[in-house]
């Protein structure tokens, strides 16, 4: 996708047939490897181009893109950080870290204040504690698929229990580096893009980019909910080529379309602990945005917050 649109220089001079081809191929081939992050991959790619074509270069963009994935190494069971969880699986110093943590879960030690700190005295530095928590607490909705790759029993039913307890709210801590005005279980949604951003960063790409390609990610994947976890079916893919078309082509629409406002207020939510989390790990020293006007603004008009964001 990166050669085609280098090829054209826009979406829109690709053509509705050739574009709309391409998203349904990608999507179908998502499907068919059971790899729901590769049709993501060239979604984000194409609205990376279409937001941010402005401010950086076509070439600066895709290659970002690339260093974005590169970072977050995703297996087809959509888990992140591959490398990074075979490594800490195998590690006596995590499995007592996540043995400490299931005590608290459970009740039978009380708990610290803040998961960060707790995690910065176990790891030793503050670039091990953002990796330890964005691998191991990647995905604490109920899926959990991280768990398959800790080989280690032990290790593996600690984390069951820290991750239960993270789903529920339940930990007793809090869970961020900063003061954020959000209380929230879903703390992947801050820690993967800030991990992906530090890694981004740490391997050279500029911190505007290092930034905004982790907040896109979260941004994005929170816009389309879950269209592009798909399955076989061809309606499916079908459907979710269609809105990936229309996104591509026409922007996101406002988030009232959803209805429930607690749908909505979930979604902004998560989008802004993506933004905060991009900025720490990307190390950049702006001052960030209130949550409120973040949150209003993104609801109304997702596709201009984005780019007040980027620019500001």
């Amino acid at each position: 996708m990166g050669d085609l649109l280098n090829r054209v220089g826009g979406l829109v001079a690709a053509g509705k047939t050739a574009l709309q081809s391409a998203v349904k191929t990608a999507l179908t081939t998502a499907a068919s490897k059971s790899d729901p992050l590769t049709g993501f991959e060239y979604f984000q790619e194409a609205r990376a181009v279409r937001h941010l074509a402005g401010e950086f270069s076509i070439p600066s963009v895709l290659s970002a893109n690339n260093a974005l994935y590169g970072a977050l190494e995703a297996k087809p069971d959509a888990t992140v950080f591959g490398t990074e969880l075979d490594e800490l699986g195998k590690s006596p110093q995590v499995e007592a870290y996540l043995a400490e943590l299931a005590q608290i879960s459970d009740g039978t030690k009380p708990p610290d204040a803040n998961l960060w700190d707790f995690t910065v005295r176990h790891a030793g530095s503050r670039d091990e504690a953002l990796k330890w928590i964005a691998t191991l607490f990647q995905d604490a909705s109920g899926r959990d698929e991280q768990l398959k790759s800790i080989r280690n029993p032990k290790a593996a039913a600690s984390l069951r229990t820290v991750l239960g307890s993270l789903n529920r709210g339940a930990l007793g801590m809090e869970l961020y580096p900063e003061s954020l005005p959000i209380k929230d279980a879903q703390l992947y949604h801050y820690y993967v893009p800030a991990y992906a951003a530090a890694k981004m960063a740490k391997n050279g790409v500029q911190q505007p980019l290092a930034f905004t390609m982790p907040f896109l990610f979260n941004t994005e994947y929170e816009l389309i909910g879950d269209r592009f976890m798909i399955d076989p079916d061809p309606s499916t893919v079908e459907a979710a080529a269609q809105d990936a078309f229309q996104r591509l082509l026409f922007g996101n629409p406002p988030l009232s379309g959803r209805g429930d406002p607690s749908r909505i207020e979930g979604s902004t939510r998560d989008m802004y602990l993506g933004y905060r989390g991009a900025l720490f790990g990307s190390g950049a020293t702006k001052t960030p945005e209130p949550y409120e006007p973040f949150a209003k603004r993104m609801a109304a008009d997702p596709d201009s917050e984005i780019r007040a964001v980027v620019e500001r």
